[in-house]
């Protein structure tokens, strides 16, 4: 209810990486989220990341690698990245390009990198066919359709979706007990935030509390028709 409403003090910060100069020494880093999933008996240790840089002409790219072990000085995902956007880079120019030294380069599970379109809107992914024959936005990708767990890194639909819907970023939405997840920042349940502040806990602390939120109160609004 509005009167267990209480406020937060967030404190955001850039994390350098032990290696993330590999990518951010050569392209212009517009953001990003990483995603990890331990293994167990039936699956490898996962990890991704997926990013959005500023590429040639002001095109921007987004990418995404993902590798089925611990990341080495080698096959570090922002060294990956780099190598990805390099192959986007020729895609881009042309195509044809062949790509095949940078593509030795490669050594990530999977990959993928589109270039956004220049109009419309773009958060309104539906609209666009992103990977058929003839995209003019699908640049590389190897093994991009199989299927992985992709941890924090699938929030980023979660957000996106949110955005799609919600006209109003500062239309309240309550936190409730079954909501809770262990994540930070830590809630008790009776909390209103605005969705614009659930976005950024999404993205920043990676808050699975706050997905948990924003996915139960836009997919009501989704059901209810309340656009």
């Amino acid at each position: 209810s509005e009167n267990n409403e209480r406020s937060f003090t967030v404190d955001s910060y850039v994390h350098s990486r032990p290696y993330s100069h590999y990518l951010s020494d050569y392209y212009f880093v517009l953001g990003g989220k990483t995603g990890s999933v331990s293994a167990n008996a039936s699956r490898p240790a996962t990890t991704c990341i997926y990013v959005a840089v500023e590429g040639p002409d002001g095109a921007i790219f987004v990418g995404g690698v993902s590798k089925d072990a611990v990341s080495t000085e080698e096959d570090n995902h922002f060294r990956q990245l780099k190598v990805l956007f390099g192959i986007a880079t020729q895609k881009y120019y042309d195509r044809d390009a062949d790509t095949s030294e940078l593509e030795s380069q490669l050594t990530a599970d999977r990959a993928c990198v589109v270039v956004l379109p220049q109009n419309g809107n773009i958060l309104s992914y539906g609209q666009y066919d992103w990977f058929g024959p003839d995209s003019p936005y699908h640049l590389f990708s190897r093994n991009g359709t199989e299927k992985i767990m992709t941890a924090s890194s699938w929030k980023m639909l979660t957000v996106m979706t949110a955005l799609d819907y919600v006209s109003d970023l500062n239309r309240k939405a309550v936190v409730l007990p079954e909501d809770i997840n262990a994540s930070t920042p830590s809630f008790s349940g009776g909390e209103v935030l605005t969705i614009r502040d659930l976005l950024h806990f999404i993205m920043l602390p990676s808050s699975n509390t706050s997905c948990n939120v924003v996915a139960r109160t836009v997919g009501a609004m989704i059901l209810d028709k309340q656009l």
